[in-house]
């Protein structure tokens, strides 16, 4: 939303904290597709997870390991 409010106003770069993000850089984020780059994994990950985070809930992790299961070993580690 920030990205889109910045594109209207005729901004090229979204101010956070001490930098400038560029708008070409927050579509490229938003539009990239992870999925066929995670179903190609064939060695351990480690994924931390906070457990008061908002954005990205343990279940979706969960979700997302269980649609592309990748193929090495998968270790799940929570922080309060």
């Amino acid at each position: 939303p920030l990205g889109d409010a910045a594109a209207a106003r005729g901004e090229k770069s979204v101010p956070v904290e001490n930098a400038d993000i560029g708008l070409d850089f927050i579509r490229e984020l938003r539009d990239y597709n992870l999925l066929p780059l995670l179903q190609r994994l064939d060695m351990p990950v480690q994924i931390h997870h906070g457990t008061a985070d908002t954005m990205a809930s343990l279940d979706s992790v969960r979700t997302l390991l269980n649609t592309t299961k990748p193929k090495g070993p998968v270790e799940i580690i929570g922080y309060e």
